[in-house]
C-alpha cells in the first residue's frame, strides 16, 4: 500500500515578516497547528526594526518547527521570500504573510490531491477567506473575494501559466498556493538579487507556472484567512504623495524580471502574451493612481516617473489606450508643454515625417525639405507610414528611411506597435528634433506625447491653413486645436495661420515653401491657345474640381475653343464617377482632358494660357507657385490669406463659388492677347522674387530657436481681419454641417424608395399566390396529392 504523502513530504510554511510584532505569533501559530505531514516553519525577518524578531526567536525557543532566519538590514519583499526559499528543507513551500494565517487542514487538504497517476501536483491553489475588522472595505468585498479565488480546474505545462495570467482566472499571490519546492528553487535562480517591494510575487509565481508541470485548483477550500485591513495589508491614503507614487512604479521592475526570464527561455514567445496581460494590468494600475490618487500639480512629475520605470513607449500606450478620445485632456493634466529639456533646443539630428512620399504637394515639400536640410548639413532621417514607392518624389542619396505601422490603421488597440517602433527608430538615430508634416491626424496629440517624453523637440508643420479644420471635421477642430499648444513649435505658410495659431501656441513661426519649379525665361508658357489647365488632387470636398467644369461652360459661350485639362490623381471612384457624370451632363465631353497623376506638372503649365484655382482653401498652394513660374495668370476663387496672393501679381480673383465671375475673368484675359501677357510678366516676376527668399536662414533660425522665440507677432494680415477669418471658418464649418445634413437627407430619401419598392413587390408577389391558388392547375395537384399525404399520416399515425 502507498504511503500518505502526509507520512513522508515535508512542507515548508515560509513567513516573511517586517515590523509584525502584532501579527507574527498568530502566523505562526497557525502554521504550526496543521492536522498533516512534516513540516518546518520559517521565519524570515527582513530587517523589522520593532520586536518581530523577539517574538519569532521565542517561539523557536519553545518549538523546534520554528527556524528564524534574519536580514541585516530591510532588503524587500523578493529578498525575503529568495531567504526563505532557499533555506527550505521541505518537498513542498507554502507561504503565509506575517499577518494573515491559515486553516488547520490546509496542507492535509492539499496533500489529499492527485493526478491520475498519484503524483501530487506541482501547485495546489485553494481559496481566500477574507476578513475585515475595520469600517470601510466591505465596497470592496465582492471584488476581492472574487479576484482572491482560484477555477476548480485542473491543468498541465504550459495551461498553467496561461490559466494565472493570460485568462485571468486565478490570482497570481505565493500566498493560498501549495508549492513543489523544486520548481521554486529554480525558478528564484532566474531572479536577480534586488530591492523589490511589488508585484514580486507576480514575478515569482509567473516563472515558477512556467516550470510546473501541473496544477490542481481548490475553490471551495478557503484555507487561507486573510486580513485585508491590518499589517502590510492596509489601504494605501486616497491621495499619494511622490514618494509612494514612485514606489509603485516598482512594479516595472518585476516585470523586466519576467520579460528578461521569457528573452532566456528558448519558447519564450509562445508565453509573450501572458506576460503582455501582466503588465499591461500593473502599469494601468499606476495610471489609475497617477489621474485618480495624485495631486493634479504632481501629475506632470507623475508621468515621467511613467516613463522612467516603464519606458516612455509602454507609457504613452496606456495613456492612449486610456484617454484616447481626449487626448487634450490627458496633455493638459500631465502639462506637456515642459516635457521637452532644454538640450533638445539646439537641432542636429532631424525627424521628417510624413504618410507618404508620392501623390501631394505637402508630400513633395516633404521631400524637398529633406534635400534642403540635408544641404545645409543637418542629419536628416525620414519617417514615414508607407514604404518606398516608385512614384515617390526624389530624395538626397542615402538618406535613411523608417516605416512606422499606418497611422490609418492605428487605434486605441494597437498603438502600443507604432509607439516602439516610432520610440525605438528615435533612440537608434538619436532624433533631437522632430518635424511632423502629417498635420490633421488624430494620433497626433500621441505621437507628440511620445516624443517630447522622450526629450524629442516636436514641431508642427501646418501644410494647410487652419480654416480646414472647420471644414472638415469638428472633432479635430476641438482636440488638435487643444494640443497644438503643447507643441514645442507650430510652422505656418502664411500670416493669417501664423497670427491664428500664436494665440494657441507662441512659438509660432512662418515659413515660405520651397519652390517645385524654378522661373526659366527660356520655358516660360507662351500662352498661344485656350487652354486652361487645373492641377491638384479631383476632391471634390476642398479642390473642388466640379467648379472648373461650371467655369468652363461659362466660358465656353464666349471662347467657344477653350479646353480645359485636369492634372492630378482620381483615386476616389466615387468623385472621379461624379466628375465624369458631371462632364456628360454639360455637354463638355469634347473639351475637357484627364491628364492622371503626373511627377511633373510643367509641361502643362507651360502649355496653357489661363491656370484656374478652385479651391475652398489652401495653405500655400504649391500649384500656384508653379503656376507663376511657368509665368500662366491665374483665375481664382478668393483666398485673400494666402502669401503667394499678396499684391495679386498675375492673379484674378473672385468671390467664393462665383463660377460666372470666375468666367468672366478667363474670357476677359483670352480675349486680350496684351492684357494676357501683363498678367503672365506680373507672375513670373513674383516667382523670381520668390526665389530669393532666404530659406537657409529662416530653418536655422527655427532649428535654434530657445522657448517663446516664435515669429508671430500680432501684424496686419491682408485684406481680411480676424473677424473675417473667424466668420469664414464658420461658414465653412457650416458648409460642412450643410453637406452633412444633405448627405442624410439623400440616405433617407433612398431608403424609403427601397422600403416602397419591397412593399410593392410584395404586394406583387401576393397577387401572384392568390392567381396561383385559384388556378385549375394548382386545384388538380392539390386534388392528386390528397391521396399520398392522407397515407403519409395514417402511416405516421401506426408507427407511433
Amino acid at each position: 500500500m502507498q504511503a500518505s504523502p502526509c507520512e513522508h513530504d515535508m512542507v515548508s510554511i515560509i513567513i516573511p515578516a517586517y515590523n509584525a510584532e502584532a501579527t507574527i505569533r498568530t502566523a505562526i501559530e497557525s502554521a504550526l497547528r496543521q492536522t498533516c505531514g512534516t513540516l518546518e516553519v520559517i521565519v524570515v525577518d527582513d530587517g523589522s526594526t520593532d520586536a518581530t524578531q523577539t517574538v519569532a526567536a521565542k517561539l523557536a525557543q519553545e518549538d523546534g518547527r520554528v527556524r528564524l532566519v534574519a536580514h541585516d538590514g530591510n532588503k524587500g519583499r523578493l529578498e525575503a521570500r529568495r531567504t526563505g526559499i532557499q533555506a527550505a528543507r521541505g518537498a513542498f513551500c507554502l507561504f503565509v504573510d506575517a499577518d494573515d494565517t491559515i486553516d488547520t487542514r490546509t496542507i492535509e487538504t492539499c496533500f489529499a490531491q492527485r493526478d491520475a497517476n498519484g503524483r501530487a501536483y506541482d501547485i495546489v491553489q485553494f481559496g481566500f477567506d477574507i476578513r475585515y475588522t475595520q469600517p470601510g472595505f466591505d465596497d470592496d468585498r465582492a471584488f476581492t473575494e472574487h479576484y482572491c479565488q482560484p477555477p476548480s480546474d485542473t491543468c498541465f505545462g504550459a495551461d498553467i501559466t496561461h490559466l494565472i495570467f493570460r485568462q485571468r482566472r486565478a490570482p497570481w499571490s505565493m500566498c493560498g498556493k501549495l508549492f513543489r519546492a523544486s520548481i521554486l528553487k529554480r525558478a528564484i535562480e532566474y531572479i536577480p538579487a534586488q530591492s523589490l517591494t511589488l508585484a514580486e510575487d507576480a514575478c515569482i509565481c509567473f516563472i515558477a507556472t512556467y516550470f510546473a508541470q501541473s496544477y490542481k485548483g481548490l475553490p471551495e477550500f478557503r484555507g487561507y484567512r486573510y486580513n485585508i485591513d491590518v499589517g502590510g495589508s492596509k489601504a494605501i491614503e486616497h491621495t499619494l504623495d511622490l514618494g509612494h507614487f514612485e514606489q509603485l512604479c516598482n512594479y516595472a521592475g518585476a516585470m523586466e524580471c519576467i520579460r528578461a526570464f521569457l528573452a532566456a527561455m528558448p519558447d519564450g514567445e509562445a508565453y509573450c502574451k501572458d506576460f503582455e496581460i501582466v503588465k499591461r494590468e500593473h502599469l494601468d494600475g499606476n495610471i489609475i493612481k497617477l489621474f485618480e490618487g495624485m495631486r493634479a500639480t504632481d501629475r506632470p512629475r507623475c508621468f515621467q516617473l511613467l516613463c522612467e520605470h516603464w519606458g516612455a513607449a509602454d507609457a504613452v500606450a496606456r495613456l492612449a489606450q486610456r484617454c484616447w478620445d481626449k487626448p487634450h485632456e490627458c496633455l493638459k493634466s500631465l502639462d506637456s508643454r515642459t516635457s521637452t529639456p532644454a538640450a533638445a533646443l539646439a537641432s542636429k539630428r532631424i525627424g521628417l515625417y510624413h504618410y507618404r512620399l508620392h501623390t501631394g504637394g505637402a508630400e513633395m515639400v516633404t521631400t524637398k525639405l529633406a534635400n534642403l536640410w540635408t544641404a545645409m548639413g543637418y542629419e536628416v532621417v525620414l519617417f514615414t507610414d508607407e514604404p518606398t514607392d516608385d512614384g515617390d518624389y526624389p530624395l538626397p542619396a542615402g538618406l535613411e528611411r523608417v516605416v512606422l505601422p499606418d497611422f490609418r490603421e492605428t487605434t486605441r488597440e494597437n498603438y502600443l506597435a507604432r509607439a516602439k517602433a516610432l520610440a525605438s527608430a528615435v533612440e537608434a538615430h538619436r532624433i533631437d528634433t522632430m518635424v511632423y508634416c502629417q498635420w490633421i491626424s488624430p494620433i497626433l496629440p500621441w505621437d507628440m506625447l511620445l516624443l517630447k517624453s522622450l526629450g524629442v523637440r516636436f514641431l508642427v508643420h501646418t501644410h494647410s491653413t487652419f480654416l480646414s479644420i472647420y471644414a472638415e471635421d469638428h472633432y479635430l477642430e476641438t482636440v488638435l486645436c487643444a494640443a497644438y499648444q503643447y507643441a514645442d513649435g507650430i510652422i505656418t505658410l502664411n500670416r493669417t495661420d501664423r497670427e491664428y495659431w500664436s494665440a494657441i501656441n507662441p512659438n509660432t513661426w512662418m515659413v515660405q515653401n520651397p519652390l517645385t519649379l524654378a522661373p526659366d525665361r527660356d520655358g516660360r508658357a507662351t500662352l498661344e491657345d485656350h487652354r486652361i489647365v487645373w492641377v491638384g488632387r479631383l476632391s471634390l470636398h476642398d479642390k473642388k474640381p466640379t467648379e472648373a467644369l461650371r467655369v468652363l461652360a461659362y466660358v465656353r459661350q464666349v471662347v467657344p475653343d477653350a479646353t480645359l485639362q485636369f492634372v492630378g490623381a482620381d483615386n476616389d471612384p466615387v468623385s472621379a464617377k461624379t466628375i465624369r457624370n458631371m462632364v456628360a451632363e454639360l455637354g463638355l465631353e469634347d473639351c475637357v482632358e484627364f491628364v492622371g497623376e503626373v511627377v511633373d506638372v510643367a509641361p502643362y503649365l507651360r502649355n496653357a494660357s489661363v491656370y484656374l484655382l478652385t479651391s475652398k482653401y489652401e495653405g500655400y498652394c504649391l500649384t500656384l507657385a508653379e503656376s507663376k513660374a511657368a509665368g500662366v495668370p491665374c483665375v481664382m476663387y478668393e483666398l485673400p490669406y494666402l502669401s503667394l496672393v499678396e499684391g495679386e501679381r498675375g492673379i484674378r480673383a473672385v468671390p467664393q463659388g462665383d463660377a460666372k465671375a470666375a468666367a468672366w475673368a478667363i474670357c476677359d484675359l483670352l480675349a486680350n492677347k496684351e492684357r494676357l501677357q501683363a498678367a503672365g510678366d506680373a507672375a513670373f516676376s513674383h516667382a523670381h522674387e520668390l526665389c530669393a527668399y532666404d530659406y537657409e536662414g529662416a530653418w536655422r533660425k527655427i532649428f535654434a530657436a530657445p522657448a517663446g522665440a516664435g515669429d508671430g507677432a500680432r501684424e496686419d494680415v491682408g485684406t481680411w481681419t480676424p473677424t473675417d477669418v473667424f466668420a469664414h471658418a464658420m461658414d465653412l464649418a457650416h458648409a460642412k454641417q450643410a453637406e452633412e445634413i444633405n448627405w442624410l437627407h439623400g440616405e433617407i430619401e433612398r431608403l424609403q424608395r427601397e422600403c416602397d419598392e419591397a412593399a410593392h413587390n410584395a404586394e406583387q408577389k401576393a397577387a401572384e399566390a392568390g392567381e396561383l391558388a385559384s388556378s385549375t392547375t394548382y386545384k388538380v395537384g392539390k386534388a392528386i396529392m390528397a391521396i399520398p399525404c392522407t397515407l403519409k399520416d395514417k402511416l405516421r399515425g401506426l408507427r407511433g
